[in-house]
């Protein structure tokens, strides 16, 4: 779902900026690096973190991004804008690693590569639906409101699926490595 509503980032940011903003390709370019910061520093944060409610982490990320978004247009100044950025670009990378941590935990061992092949599957199929409707969004109200109106759905999205005690209550299991087949298995496996 995050992925349908995040798609149309990067054109939104940059119509943002340019357009809404006035500022030239240099300042883009800053911007962009700043938020890129953000996701390296929270993407190794969220993996120093061990244990917890994965899911609490990810959908207090996943709100504090769409608030980011949110507010990011009223900000007076392109420092305050790229701190934000910097914020910004750290809580999608703990919501990402995040999910992932807990995807991986939840598959069984002998699906996994099937399990993360329709994740990903699903995540890249829809976005093209969120890059046509953040299109037409960009185009009738402008970069800033898009972002706005991105970081709503998701804060919304967070919301709605926080009512849901599984999702709260996410954690990251260890998969715990399968005993090898006693040799009598062995042996009639290899006899059938």
């Amino acid at each position: 779902m995050l992925s349908l509503l995040m798609a149309p980032f990067v054109p939104a940011f940059t119509y943002f900026l340019i357009r809404d903003r006035g500022m030239d390709s240099s300042g883009l370019g800053v911007m962009i690096s700043v938020f890129s910061i953000g996701m390296v520093i929270g993407a190794i944060g969220a993996t120093r973190l061990k244990g917890g409610r994965l899911g609490l982490r990810m959908l207090a990320s996943t709100v504090l991004l769409g608030a980011g978004l949110a507010v990011g247009r009223l900000m007076p100044s392109a420092a305050a804008l790229g701190a934000l950025g910097l914020a910004v670009g750290g809580a999608w990378s703990v919501v990402e690693v995040s999910y992932v941590t807990i995807r991986l935990g939840a598959s069984p061992e002998a699906l996994l590569g099937r399990v993360a092949t329709v994740a990903h599957t699903a995540s890249v199929g829809v976005q093209p639906i969120g890059m046509l409707a953040g299109g037409l969004l960009i185009d009738r109200i402008g970069g800033g409101m898009t972002l706005a109106a991105m970081g709503l759905a998701s804060v919304a999205m967070a919301l709605s699926f926080g009512l849901i005690g599984s999702v709260r209550s996410a954690r990251a299991e260890v998969a715990q490595p399968s005993a090898p087949p006693s040799p009598l298995q062995t042996t009639y496996q290899e006899a059938g």
